[in-house]
């Protein structure tokens, strides 16, 4: 499942934990807006909060990248993987 943590920031928790915070977490973006801004594309980029890992969440932020400041924005869409031993 997934909880709205706040603009940007998504807590994914998983059915079946894994057997420690020792997993990998893979984590991907969809386009955040069609919208351009001075010809780029505004969009979001995936980053994974290390010390939220536990055997069964994890939080993940996205930023906006567009300006020098990057702001936290709802993606479109994500795609999570997680690959590690269950318990």
């Amino acid at each position: 499942s997934i909880t709205d943590a706040g603009a940007g920031r998504l807590t994914v928790t998983i059915a079946t934990d894994f057997s420690s915070a020792n997993w990998c977490c893979i984590a991907g973006v969809g386009e955040y807006s069609s919208t351009t801004i001075t010809n780029a594309t505004v969009w979001a980029q995936a980053h994974i909060r290390n010390a939220t890992i536990a055997a069964g969440t994890v939080e993940i932020n996205f930023h906006n990248w567009v300006t020098i400041t990057s702001t936290l924005v709802d993606p479109t869409s994500i795609h999570v993987i997680g690959c590690g031993d269950q318990a």
